[in-house]
């Protein structure tokens, strides 16, 4: 019974799309701004800034629910695809005196929001967290700009 579980839903995920996969299925579509779509990997990450200060207005109404929401969508639907692609692909930098991979950094960093936002950390300390990942972001988006990355 285990296996055709698991079998089914690697079946259902490998038809519906894998994350990354450059197609328009699945999670591809939608209206996302991705580099093909969009003028620049600034106006990528426009959307995932935004959809991170809907976290934080959520998260200081006590909405935990509709904070996650905001974070699945901003992590999940804006930002794991195109956006951590390229980043992953094309940006390093210095972390405790070694060279990292830039999305390592920023998966960390979308991390921690989640766990303060799971856990209840103080509204304080979410925006904190949620205004440093955002000035990354918007940083790695002019590096890929700069770099002429399509």
């Amino acid at each position: 019974m285990r296996t055709s579980v698991v079998l089914v839903a690697l079946l259902g995920f490998t038809a519906a799309g894998c994350p990354g996969d450059n197609n328009d299925k699945g999670n591809g579509g939608g209206g996302i701004a991705t580099p093909s779509s969009a003028t620049s990997w600034t106006a990528v990450a426009d959307p995932v800034v935004a959809e991170l200060d809907s976290l934080v207005a959520a998260f200081e109404k006590g909405d935990k629910d509709g904070a996650l929401a905001s974070y699945d969508r901003a992590y999940f639907v804006l930002y794991d695809k195109d956006f951590e692609d390229a980043v992953r692909k094309h940006l390093t930098e210095m972390d405790n005196g070694k060279s990292v991979n830039v999305a390592i950094l920023r998966e960390e960093q979308f991390g921690a929001i989640k766990s303060f936002v799971t856990h209840g950390a103080p509204a304080a300390k979410v925006a904190a967290k949620v205004r440093e990942l955002q000035a990354k972001l918007r940083e790695d988006a002019k590096k890929l700009d700069d770099m002429k990355v399509r």
